[in-house]
């Protein structure tokens, strides 16, 4: 009986030791695996901020890459296309041009063309990237500013392939307008789920490096291996607001959707290009420049052109911006000046009054481009821009009427840096005329420049006979929302500081303790536009 008890009681301790080591063992081992797991996110994170960080840094010096049209000056923000090898292009190199204008696209991350080796994610695998289509390389949207808007939503997924917390709204109606749609997102794919075939290709040298193949579906979980698939209609003005792409996040240890993802917001982007001294003055460039082109009309005509309306239909396109004959207030810069050409015609102007005044260039007889302008006198101005290329391509190409045509084959380099700036930032630009300066001002003899005599626009209380405003960065309670919401971009209260968004013809315009948000206004002389007054407006 006692041995019995003894053996029952020994049985005991073994049952509980087992019991005891298993436990231990289970425990071990799930915290094994729950480290490693962590191990694997955490290099998946690393991976993720490498990436991000070569991206902005891509997009922050942009304009100082070289391609086979040469330097690429006057271009801020592009993102380059993802690698999805289309051809015989090396592995990790962006392919050239991915997809339609302004489509978004997916595919493998270009870590050749960002000048960084291969990044993995922790199960070994190479990033993938998705970007918008109005921030890639190629082909080039028409507008690319600091107000252009992402094409995704970005949310997390459930282990029932569901989804919930939507970073990034589709149409916002009041303050505050963040957060903003994502740009763009690098992705982690996680290992192979089931029914995802990761074989390399029929060749492959092809993906000799990263391993596996382009094909988007044995990466990436739902909606995020149909990036770019979505039907847009670029230029049209049906396009649907919302015509925005899901990108799905995964949460932690989800065996339905793996794919971890980081993404790059419009202001995390344009922060970093804001950081450089330069990129503000090359607005500031561009906007004075611009003002000579004014000058330029008003010297050779003894007027100035008609402003563009504020409510252009498509703020993105060149030729939307068209003069309006009469528009006596402040609108939009313009770039085709054909009402002002036709009403020119009564004043009297013609060529071979423009003869006797020794004007060479003629009337203007095809519609007159801001990048066709004559840039001509504008060497030593040009020196005061921040960009080297400018300054070494300051023989500028003289575009009068002996050799416009050959000018308009082969423009000047510094002619195509300030197209290109004004082409992406033209919607900032705004002008208004005085009444002196008008062309329904028929004074007597037509071709007699007009002076400002207490009856022109002002500035901090100085008259001059026209204003150009470059609008300055957003603030928070400004809407500045993307096409095809147009109608914000038509109130300039969402633009320009509050005193100079108003009717009167008066300014304002701040030199000392400057920020990204103050407009910056050049003024046009109005005592005698024969001489060189196109100047950053006195404060």
């Amino acid at each position: 009986m006692k041995l019995y008890r003894k053996q029952t009681g020994l049985a005991l301790i073994i049952i509980l030791t087992l019991a005891l080591v298993g436990g231990l063992s289970w425990l071990l081992l799930n915290l094994n695996k729950r480290q490693y797991q962590t191990s694997q996110h955490m290099q998946t994170a690393i991976a993720l901020a490498e990436a991000k960080e070569a991206l902005l840094g891509y997009a922050a010096s942009y304009d100082r890459q070289f391609n086979s049209d040469g330097i690429l000056s006057g271009y801020y923000g592009f993102l380059p296309c993802p690698d999805y090898n289309t051809g015989a292009i090396l592995e990790g190199e962006q392919d050239g041009n991915c997809g339609g204008t302004e489509r978004n696209k997916v595919g493998r991350l270009p870590w050749r063309t960002l000048g960084i080796t291969p990044l993995r994610d922790g199960a070994g695998e190479c990033l993938w990237y998705a970007v918008s289509g109005n921030y890639k390389v190629s082909p080039r949207a028409d507008l690319l500013n600091w107000d252009s808007a992402g094409r995704f939503v970005f949310q997390i997924g459930d282990d029932l392939g569901g989804t919930s917390h939507v970073v990034g709204t589709l149409v916002t109606t009041s303050p505050p307008f963040d957060p903003q749609r994502p740009i763009a997102a690098i992705i982690a794919p996680g290992k192979r789920l089931s029914g995802q075939d990761r074989k390399p290709p029929s060749d492959p040298d092809k993906t000799k490096i990263c391993g596996g193949n382009y094909t988007t579906s044995h990466y990436l979980e739902l909606e995020n291996n149909i990036i770019g698939e979505k039907t847009f209609t670029y230029g049209s003005l049906d396009i649907d607001k919302n015509a925005v792409e899901n990108i799905i996040n995964s949460q932690p240890y989800n065996s339905v959707i793996n794919d971890s993802i980081i993404y790059i917001t419009q202001e995390e982007l344009w922060e970093a290009i804001s950081r450089r001294q330069d990129f503000v003055q090359q607005l500031q460039c561009l906007t004075q420049v611009v003002g000579h082109c004014v000058a330029n009309y008003g010297r050779n005509y003894q007027r100035l052109p008609w402003p563009a309306s504020v409510n252009v239909t498509d703020y993105r396109l060149d030729e939307k911006y068209e003069d309006n004959s009469g528009l006596t207030s402040l609108g939009r810069l313009p770039n085709l000046l054909e009402k002002s050409k036709q009403d020119l015609a009564p004043l009297s102007i013609t060529q071979d009054a423009l003869l006797l005044k020794k004007i060479t260039p003629p009337l203007p007889d095809k519609p007159y481009y801001y990048f066709s302008c004559d840039l001509s006198q504008l060497g030593s101005n040009l020196s005061q821009c921040p960009n080297d290329n400018i300054i070494k391509n300051s023989e500028l190409i003289k575009c009068d009427g002996t050799n416009k045509d050959d000018c308009l084959l082969n423009k000047n380099k510094s002619i195509e840096i300030i197209a290109r700036l004004w082409q992406n930032w033209k919607d900032h630009l705004f002008y208004q005329v005085s009444a002196p300066y008008q062309i329904n001002n028929a004074i007597t003899p037509a071709l007699t420049m007009p002076i400002c005599n207490s009856n022109c626009l002002t500035v901090n209380g100085l008259e001059y006979a026209a204003v150009i405003l470059f609008a300055g960065k957003r603030e928070p309670q400004q809407l500045r929302l993307d096409y095809p919401d147009k109608t914000t971009k038509e109130q300039l209260t969402y633009y320009l500081d509050a005193a100079n968004a108003d009717t009167d013809s008066s300014f304002i315009h701040k030199i000392t303790n400057r920020e990204l948000t103050d407009d910056f206004a050049i003024c046009i002389g109005g005592t005698n536009l024969e001489k060189e007054q196109v100047i950053p407006c006195p404060e």
